[in-house]
């Protein structure tokens, strides 16, 4: 129904937006809907931390609006997706906290109470090339840093994410990248068994936010690594792997 096979394009979206009190009928679950193209959503139900099935349409510049599942509340209207034939993209989908000053005075806490008194919710897109490397040899690893932004400034002067084989540590690998808010970072590795290490710089300490073993063979896809905030977690923190490429 959306394709013309002379120039098809691919891309997936995957929901980071989990529950808020800002958000207080938000139920974890989105719809995205591309306008001109069909009045009913393209995708349906996307539940949060999950990625849907590749999806193609014509290359072309695409307006996309989001919106709640249950009563069609808009989340974001008129964000852009822009596809060149023979491509395949995803989208992530992820809130923003945004402390409000609305004295200017630098002060948050106005009663001091310990509690930010108002905060406002961003919901943003990122559009992210996903990786054509087909090696059975090797593999792209793209880290998404979806921590909010806030959070970094305010507790970590940087995060980095280390890729430590069976016999390095961490001061001795030279696997690793800073993970940058809402900018993709990559890195290329070599079939092998990793522990991957996401650290966050706290003044003069080095605090392990989560970590997790990576195995890598001839079989292995590449993949997105998402970092998020996670209330479950021990830590608070957690990591996600996704295929880039759909079955």
């Amino acid at each position: 129904e959306y394709v013309d096979f002379e120039s098809e394009a691919q891309f997936s979206a995957y929901n980071a937006v989990a529950n808020h009190e800002e958000l207080p009928d938000y139920e974890e679950a989105l719809s995205l809907h591309i306008n001109g193209v069909s009045d009913t959503p393209i995708i349906d139900f996307l539940a949060f931390g999950e990625v849907s099935e590749a999806l193609l349409l014509e290359s072309g510049n695409y307006s996309l609006d989001l919106t709640y599942t249950a009563d069609n509340t808009p989340l974001l209207s008129n964000h852009l997706l822009s596809l060149l034939e023979n491509t395949n993209k995803t989208i992530f989908f992820y809130a923003e906290e945004e402390y409000i000053d609305e004295d200017g005075d630098g002060d948050i806490d106005e009663d001091g109470d310990g509690r930010i008194d108002e905060i406002e919710i961003t919901v943003n897109s990122l559009v992210v090339d996903n990786s054509p490397n087909e090696s059975i040899y090797s593999h792209q690893m793209t880290v998404i840093n979806l921590i909010d932004q806030d959070e970094i400034v305010d507790d970590f002067t940087n995060i980095k994410v280390y890729f430590v084989r069976s016999d390095e540590i961490i001061e001795t690998t030279e696997q690793y990248l800073t993970a940058i808010f809402a900018k993709p970072s990559t890195v290329e590795l070599l079939n092998n068994t990793y522990t991957v290490y996401v650290i966050g710089k706290l003044d003069s300490s080095d605090i392990i936010l989560t970590s997790t073993k990576l195995m890598l063979n001839e079989d292995s896809e590449t993949q997105f690594i998402i970092l998020e905030k996670d209330d479950n977690t021990s830590t608070g923190y957690k990591m996600t792997f996704a295929n880039q490429t759909s079955e």
